[in-house]
């Protein structure tokens, strides 16, 4: 974008941010609508690999690759945004063949038969770098699977989903503080909000794309967890981490910090469980359309 166009388009983003703290939605919804499909999405256009499949993720500001490997929790997440977009926003058949065209590269490529979860890291033609190291490309796996079964209306992408669901709920519920944790492992003893609260939001748009109320059970079930288990009342504070059986020092560091954007995130998720895995949080999509 050259200097005079941006200068356009951040004056236009003051002046959406002043009718926002007035109350009215659509100057800011017009801005991002346009910022997305002007700005955001024509940067990726070159990334896509039209040999192999997939995107590339790793690189610069300017667009150039630094590393052409494709870590799958970013090629899940780039298959929710071009079904969400198709879905919500622009129902062109550019995003759903881009998100199926991903979401091909992955399943191909991806998927680890004996841990039944999904590897970390492929290089660029698909051959597995890392294997199952984190149940957070499970959650992104499941979010974009149930997102694209949305825009294409193919039931298969939801059955994996559901398998993929299952699998991850199953080592949940069993590994503890052993459950693979990439980036960090779960310091012995303890377990982290991040688990339950970005499970909560992957597990209900899976129960709203199949209307199996198993998955809006258990996404209820996170959110119970988080209310019990991480809410400290007495501070007013949601904690990062605690301990798993609710015994050891509270002035550990590990179990005393509080990530104010994980807060966040999780009151978002949190209406999205509440109004039944659909993901139409407020203003609506109709909004963004106009």
């Amino acid at each position: 974008m050259d200097r005079l166009n941006r200068a356009g388009h951040e004056g236009a983003m003051q002046e959406a941010l002043q009718h926002l703290a007035t109350g009215r939605l659509q100057p800011m919804a017009a801005w991002l609508r346009r910022h997305l499909l002007e700005h955001v999405m024509p940067f990726w256009d070159a990334l896509y690999d039209e040999i192999h499949g997939g995107i590339f993720t790793c690189v610069q500001g300017d667009g150039t690759v630094i590393a052409r490997d494709k870590w799958l929790w970013s090629q899940w997440r780039a298959v929710w945004v071009c079904s969400r977009l198709f879905n919500t926003i622009e129902p062109a058949e550019k995003w759903r063949s881009r998100a199926r065209r991903i979401a091909e590269f992955c399943c191909d490529h991806g998927w680890l038969e004996e841990e039944q979860g999904w590897a970390l890291l492929l290089d660029q033609a698909g051959a597995v770098q890392r294997g199952y190291e984190s149940i957070y490309v499970d959650a992104f796996a499941v979010y974009g699977l149930s997102e694209l079964a949305r825009a294409t209306g193919e039931d298969h992408w939801l059955v994996l989903a559901e398998r993929t669901a299952a699998a991850a709920l199953t080592k949940i519920e069993r590994l503890g503080d052993a459950l693979p944790h990439f980036p960090y492992s779960i310091k012995p003893g303890t377990k982290p909000h991040g688990i339950p609260m970005i499970w909560s939001l992957k597990l209900a748009a899976l129960g709203g794309a199949t209307g199996n109320p198993r998955w809006l059970h258990a996404a209820r079930g996170m959110l119970t967890e988080i209310d019990r288990d991480f809410y400290d009342a007495a501070e007013d504070r949601l904690r990062e981490t605690v301990w798993r059986e609710g015994k050891g020092p509270t002035e550990n560091r590990l179990v005393s910090a509080t990530v104010p954007g994980h807060a966040i995130e999780g009151f978002w998720f949190r209406r999205v469980v509440e109004q039944g895995g659909g993901g139409e949080v407020s203003p609506p999509a109709e909004t963004w359309r106009r």
